[in-house]
């Protein structure tokens, strides 16, 4: 199990980008399109979340919680 401040060791904008996945695969442009980041600043988000096992990548730039 993680310990208790795996989410305070997310960014900001980690956290954001969190919270507008779900279950199902969104594509970039769906969740760029509900975020108030930049397309540079979500990739950032994304990527980090995918390090810290929270989100995975399917073909074509879809993004899923885990």
């Amino acid at each position: 199990g993680r310990d208790s401040g795996w989410w305070e060791a997310l960014s900001v904008e980690a956290r954001g980008a969190y919270g507008l996945l779900d279950r199902a695969p969104r594509s970039f442009d769906e969740v760029l399109a509900a975020s108030p980041l930049s397309p540079a600043a979500l990739t950032s988000a994304l990527v980090e979340l995918e390090l810290s096992g929270l989100v995975v990548q399917h073909p074509g730039k879809r993004y899923e919680k885990v």
